[in-house]
């Protein structure tokens, strides 16, 4: 494509994102007749249906691009780009395969396609294409914070952190990211020259100085002193609440309009079932899905966004909630078709179910029956303090806002036990809330009782899922290696005064939880 071409292709996308339709739909009718053939009129292209609310025709069509051939280098980091922008990960690692071979002694590149290996749960060969590039670029920060998450997810403690401390000596300004991953690395014990590199590091910018102090109150807290921990905790969040502030206001707003949701569900037939898992973050929900992991019928995949990605979709089309009931049959099968081609990217093939756990599916459960009427639902209940104080001292790298400061906390616990005595009403024993502390407390009864209540018939390997060799991709990586334990039973109680004066109280919290488990009994 020449300049000319190139400026129309600038002009169209600045209109797009203005939202001024006329000008866009101008520079492309030039566009269409002079450069129809043109792979950056396709990319172009392929991006409109988004500006429309069409996510799922949006997604095709990008996902489409990906396998295209004979294209140049830079034609191919223009669609890797809007790959990454709309998260659509697995063809962005396509493309990435095919610059590879364009570009092989291009470190940066590999170094992407590392990171989006990753990405979509292929650790072992995002671990070989990092020695690689390390071998080559040894003292690029990145390369090095990258391997700490890829050898934590397997877990390997010892090279996470060898790998997150080469990362804090090469980049001493975002030391904080390198310091946070550490603590993050359940059981990693901060050493006497962490400490003292530790309490002098500094940054002027506030989210690196906020993962600084989520670092040391950690430090603290494993030193037994409890003062300056929870002086470093509420630092941190105070500063996390300035660089991601919560919209409370949005999100019970959400919570009235689902409360006026119809649901007019049809049963499905799939080759594959999805076995939904939901709950608060840090309410057990990886710990629950490497159990179910563990049957010989169910394999997992990650945190799947595609149900939000529908709702997203339904919304911007004035569907939902509100429509949610006057989907029509031929609508729900094509949903249903989208949902399966973005979750079968993932290595489900030869297992009757799959998981897909998200914690903020607890919106959609309606939007699940609705779609996948036979599939099981099970949302996670952890003792509300255990819970609200695990959120609190969690940095999460995406969403979760409110869990910098403990009146959002206490908001969107309520918030999230409204939807699920909603969603007990609407749905019955479709759905099954699964008690953590009874889990923890009296573990084989439970499992067996969980597999009955979904209706899988129970397998013995699921009591022992901790000795399997799947990576984990959440903060739990650690935690799901060990059986379970009563450990975590009660380590809210030490933070009761963080949430003394918050509204709702814990009490009334904790009255709401035992009415959705009362309704399980």
């Amino acid at each position: 494509m020449d300049d000319r071409g190139r400026r129309l292709i600038t002009k169209a996308e600045q209109a797009l994102t203005q939202g001024n339709t006329t000008s866009a739909q101008l520079a492309l009718s030039k566009l269409r007749r002079q450069y129809a053939d043109a792979p950056e009129l396709a990319i172009l292209e392929g991006q409109l249906p988004f500006f429309s609310g069409d996510l799922i025709t949006g997604t095709r069509q990008l996902t489409d691009l990906s396998g295209a051939e004979n294209w140049t280098a830079s034609q191919y980091q223009a669609l890797l780009t809007v790959l990454v922008r709309y998260e659509l990960y697995f063809p962005a690692v396509r493309v990435l395969r095919r610059l590879c071979t364009l570009l092989p002694d291009d470190v940066s590149v590999k170094s992407r396609l590392a990171q989006y290996l990753l990405q979509t749960g292929d650790v072992t060969d995002a671990i070989s294409l990092l020695h690689t590039c390390i071998e080559r670029d040894p003292d690029s920060p990145g390369l090095h914070l990258l391997a700490g998450h890829a050898y934590k997810a397997l877990p390997d403690t010892e090279k996470a952190a060898a790998a997150y401390h080469r990362y804090i000596r090469l980049q001493p300004a975002t030391a904080g990211s390198g310091y946070w991953s550490l603590a993050d690395l359940k059981h990693y014990r901060f050493t006497d020259d962490d400490e003292a590199t530790l309490q002098t590091a500094h940054s002027d910018d506030p989210f690196q100085c906020a993962l600084l102090c989520f670092a040391r109150h950690h430090m603290f807290h494993q030193r037994g002193n409890k003062k300056a921990a929870l002086q470093q905790l509420h630092e941190a969040n105070r500063l996390m609440c300035t660089v991601k502030p919560f919209n409370r206001q949005g999100f019970l707003q959400l919570v009235d309009d689902l409360h006026n949701v119809s649901l007019d569900p049809t049963s499905s037939v799939a080759s594959h079932v999805p076995v939904f898992i939901v709950g608060l973050p840090r309410s057990g929900t990886t710990l629950t899905e490497q159990i179910l992991a563990a049957h010989s019928q169910i394999t997992t995949t990650d945190e799947l966004p595609y149900i939000e990605r529908i709702a997203l979709h339904l919304m911007q089309r004035g569907q939902y909630p509100s429509g949610l009931a006057q989907i029509s049959e031929s609508e729900k099968t094509q949903l249903r078709q989208f949902y399966f081609e973005q979750a079968c990217q993932y290595p489900v093939n030869n297992h009757t179910y799959f998981i897909d756990k998200n914690p903020n599916n607890i919106l959609h459960l309606g939007l699940i029956r609705t779609l996948f009427p036979d599939s099981p639902i099970i949302c996670l209940s952890r003792p509300v303090l255990d819970n609200a104080s695990s959120l609190y001292r969690q940095f999460f790298s995406h969403g979760n806002d409110y869990a910098y400061s403990p009146s959002d906390i206490s908001t969107y616990i309520q918030g999230f036990y409204r939807l699920l005595a909603l969603w007990q009403t609407k749905l019955g024993d479709r759905v099954t809330v699964l008690d953590y502390q009874a889990l923890a407390e009296s573990p084989e009864a439970t499992i067996k009782g969980l597999f009955c209540q979904i209706g899988i018939a129970f397998e013995a390997d699921c009591l022992t899922f901790h000795q399997a060799d799947s990576p984990v991709l959440t903060p739990s990586a650690s935690q799901v290696r060990q059986p379970i334990s009563t450990r975590n039973i009660g380590s809210g109680d030490q933070y009761a005064e963080v949430f003394a004066t918050t509204t709702p109280s814990i009490a009334e919290l904790t009255a709401m939880r035992d009415a959705a488990l009362g309704k399980m009994r």
